[in-house]
C-alpha cells in the first residue's frame, strides 16, 4: 500500500520519526489483514526503541489504542504496562476479559486499582 511504502521509505532514508509517523498512520484502509496491521504498528514500536527514544511512551500508547481498536486487547494491555498506565493496561484486560491478568496487575503494580477491576468485573457478569 502507499502508507506502508512510504513508511518503509522513511525507515530506509533513516528518518525514523518520520518513518515511526507512517505506520502509526496506517489503518484497515491500508492493511486489511489486522495481524499483519498490528505488525505494522509494533514496527513503530521497535523503530521508537532503537531509534528514537524520546517517543517511546507515546509511540507505545498510541499502538497500544490502536490494538484495543481491533480486539488485541493483551497485546494493547503489555504495551501499556510498558509505559507503566496500569489503569489503560488493566481496562484493556478488562475488555477482552482477562480478569486474572487484570487483577495480579493489580496486585503487584498498581493495589490502589483493585476496586476498578471488581466493578468493571462486575459490570461485565451483569450485562453477559
Amino acid at each position: 500500500t502507499g502508507g506502508m511504502a512510504t513508511a518503509l521509505l522513511w525507515e530506509g532514508s533513516r528518518d525514523f520519526s518520520r518513518a515511526i509517523d507512517a505506520y502509526l498512520q496506517l489503518s484497515s484502509h491500508d492493511i486489511q489483514n489486522p495481524d499483519e496491521l498490528a505488525a505494522a504498528w509494533e514496527r513503530s514500536i521497535q523503530l521508537a526503541n532503537n531509534h528514537v527514544h524520546s517517543r517511546i511512551h507515546e509511540v507505545h500508547d498510541a499502538v497500544g489504542r490502536k490494538l484495543l481498536q481491533i480486539g488485541n486487547f493483551d497485546r494493547a494491555a503489555e504495551l501499556f504496562k510498558v509505559v507503566k498506565a496500569y489503569r489503560e493496561a488493566i481496562d484493556a484486560y478488562a475488555r477482552g476479559n482477562n480478569w486474572d491478568a487484570a487483577e495480579k496487575l493489580a496486585a503487584t503494580h498498581a493495589p490502589e486499582l483493585k476496586g476498578l477491576i471488581q466493578d468493571k468485573r462486575k459490570d461485565f457478569f451483569r450485562e453477559h
